[in-house]
């Protein structure tokens, strides 16, 4: 016998979301790549060698989330943001 209407629409309808979640994964790689290129490019660099700006790179946290952070020195970023504690 065939499908209800209702069986054919939720199927249709979970198709549709599961494209949706690939599209979304893969744009969020694609903007965290772009960011940490953009990173790797407006980050002050050492006469010495960069080490700083050379350092950022992406991780996958979840399914749909990318983080980008400097994996070099993780603590500098912050100290640049905020500043040092002045006692």
């Amino acid at each position: 016998m065939a499908d209800s209407v209702a069986e054919q629409l939720t199927r249709i309808l979970d198709d549709y979301g599961d494209e949706v979640k690939n599209v979304a994964r893969k744009d969020a790689k694609k903007a965290g790549r772009e960011a940490a290129k953009e990173l790797k490019n407006d980050s002050p660099k050492s006469p010495g060698g960069g080490e700083y700006a050379s350092g950022w790179t992406t991780k996958q946290v979840d399914e749909d989330t990318v983080t980008v952070y400097n994996r070099k020195m993780p603590g500098l970023a912050h100290l640049l943001e905020k500043g040092h504690l002045i006692r």
